[in-house]
């Protein structure tokens, strides 16, 4: 199905901006657009329903139900409320509707998001007549309703023992808005059906599979082309691009992970664990338990056993394929940040498909922790950016230090990921030294939180720094209670690596004064060792002088020695 590509997108942030600014005074304003354009052979109007839909503008959150009113002239207005402070943003755009369904506004070339900007001025204010920008349609608009006859091949979406895995076909597009047209079994796995269609576009076919819910095929939409008869569309093979047979199976299986990590601090937040994921639509109910009657650290092992639904996953198939639902454990309504798993370019864990009956995943630590890799204590940490003026953001959006913010997100920083664009909640760097490229902010961190920072900055707000999972990756090395990290560069001109190495980089340095300099980028729980031997079996000598720095001088005695870095996983 073809949606427009900025409502994907904007979605998400125009509900929150919605939520999150109800309680600041609403401008109201007037919207107008121009569709004389938009006419039939006959010199009449084409749409039979104007709308503008936006983030924060009227009762719809980019939906429809902002109505606009034709004055007589193909000049559609209405005026609505919209919500925001003064010079706070709100972007949108106008659509109409005919028999054949909705049509957009094409991508503004000279607007960053692609979309019409609306600034807030604080009080009522009129916007112009523009003219509604769709160069993709060629008036004049005239409709020719013909019958179509639509055919799929579903033979492909089988279960192993041939039979349908679906229990519905249906053809959806411009024609029925999008809906769901039922398709009948003619034999063969052909499901075919005829409907009136008033106008050319694209369409694709759904199923419904065994385990609930519409499915689309994958790719790009059908073209769906109608002249003055009717018209019989050749069978097409349903597009998937999953794995098959398509075996769908329901198993108990059992979820626990290892708190001890986080300790008092997490049980002092509320000591909630619960089990989030595609299974159960990330939501927050799937409470995991534990036996606080037991002795440390036993009493911190939090598990559940839930029945899961997924798609059988066969030995034979691509190692990615073998693995169905992503999930993640939630503690105190948080989110946890384990590792980064390189199979799918991100951190969240995966189910696997195997199994065939009742199973016990293996017993993970909350965020792939240890108690070297958590603060043992609160620590002030001082985050540092370097951003030059006139930068350009991922958006397109021009860094103005002059007029614009800059902001940091993240859950290590915040405790959860801050909605982007709320800029009341952002954290916001000062300018050190004033009128200078440097930016920080300092913020105390909370006992129990991982030393290895997951934060991203923004230019005014939005999420326009890196593409996703694009974040920076700073460890806090020291053991006392003040830390400031090293500067790193805004994402779209950085010239340092994003993510920093926790421990590492091991160099010996010119001798001097009777001693070698050893450096290395250090951590907790990280202790430099030798040995006067390469090839020996063992033999490491442990300097625990060395925990948690980051250089020694050596004696430089003659003789060869050979050091290398351990990193110890209980502190």
């Amino acid at each position: 199905m073809t949606t427009p590509k900025t409502l994907r997108s904007l979605l998400g942030l125009g509900l929150l901006c919605a939520t999150g600014l109800a309680a600041r005074a609403d401008d109201t304003v007037t919207f107008q657009v121009d569709l004389s354009r938009y006419t039939n052979s006959a010199g009449e109007q084409a749409a039979d329903l104007v709308e503008v839909r936006g983030d924060g503008i009227g009762p719809g959150t980019w939906g429809s139900g902002n109505t606009l009113v034709n004055n007589g002239a193909n000049v559609y207005t209405n005026t609505f409320n919209c919500v925001g402070a003064a010079a706070s943003t709100h972007e949108y755009k106008f659509t109409y509707h005919t028999i054949a369904g909705i049509t957009w506004e094409d991508d503004m070339p000279s607007a960053p998001p692609n979309n019409r900007v609306l600034t807030l001025v604080g009080g009522t204010q009129t916007l112009p007549v523009v003219a509604f920008y769709a160069p993709s349609v060629t008036p004049p608009i005239d409709f020719f309703p013909q019958p179509v006859t639509f055919r799929v091949d579903m033979s492909a979406m089988t279960n192993s023992a041939g039979a349908p895995a679906y229990t519905a076909v249906n053809a959806s597009g411009a024609f029925n808005s999008w809906g769901q047209a039922a398709l009948v079994d003619s034999g063969a796995n052909i499901y075919t059906n005829t409907f009136v269609v008033a106008a050319s576009g694209n369409y694709k076919y759904t199923c419904v599979l065994a385990n609930g819910g519409n499915t689309y095929e994958d790719g790009s939409d059908h073209p769906l082309v109608v002249i003055n008869s009717p018209v019989t569309l050749p069978v097409l093979a349903f597009n998937n691009s999953g794995r098959v047979p398509i075996d769908f199976v329901t198993n108990n299986i059992t979820f626990q992970v290892d708190m001890q990590v986080q300790g008092v601090t997490f049980d002092n937040a509320g000591g909630y664990v619960s089990v989030a994921g595609s299974f159960n639509n990330w939501g927050n109910s799937a409470q995991l338990t534990n036996d606080p009657a037991l002795p440390f650290p036993q009493n911190y092992l939090y598990k559940n056993t839930l029945p899961v639904s997924y798609q059988q996953a066969y030995a034979n198939w691509p190692a990615a394929s073998q693995f169905v639902h992503a999930y993640k454990f939630r503690a105190n309504s948080g989110w946890e940040e384990p590792l980064v798993n390189p199979l799918f370019g991100n951190n969240d864990r995966r189910l696997s498909g195997l199994y065939t009956g009742p199973a016990t995943l293996p017993l993970v630590l909350y965020s792939d922790a240890s108690l070297c890799d958590v603060l043992a204590q609160d620590t002030t940490v001082t985050f540092r950016l370097h951003l030059t003026n006139h930068t350009v953001a991922t958006s397109g959006l021009v860094y103005d230090k002059a007029t614009m913010g800059v902001y940091m997100n993240g859950e290590t920083l915040l405790g959860f990921w801050e909605s982007w664009g709320n800029t009341s909640a952002l954290p916001l760097l000062t300018n050190n030294p004033v009128d200078s490229d440097f930016y920080e902010y300092t913020q105390v961190i909370p006992a129990g939180r991982p030393r290895g920072q997951k934060v991203k900055y923004s230019i005014n707000g939005p999420d326009n720094e890196a593409p996703q999972y694009a974040d920076h990756v700073q460890w806090i090395r020291a053991t006392n209670t003040t830390y400031t990290m090293s500067t790193v560069e805004f994402g779209t001109n950085y010239a340092a690596v994003r993510v920093q190495k926790q421990y590492g980089d091991l160099t010996a340095g010119t001798p001097s004064g009777g001693n070698v300099p050893i450096t290395w980028l250090g951590c907790p729980c990280v202790t430099l060792q030798t040995r006067a031997s390469a090839t020996a079996v063992g033999g490491w000598t442990d300097l625990p002088t060395t925990e948690a720095a980051s250089s020694t001088n050596w004696p430089n005695t003659g003789g060869a020695h050979y050091f290398r870095l351990q990193k110890r996983f209980i502190p």
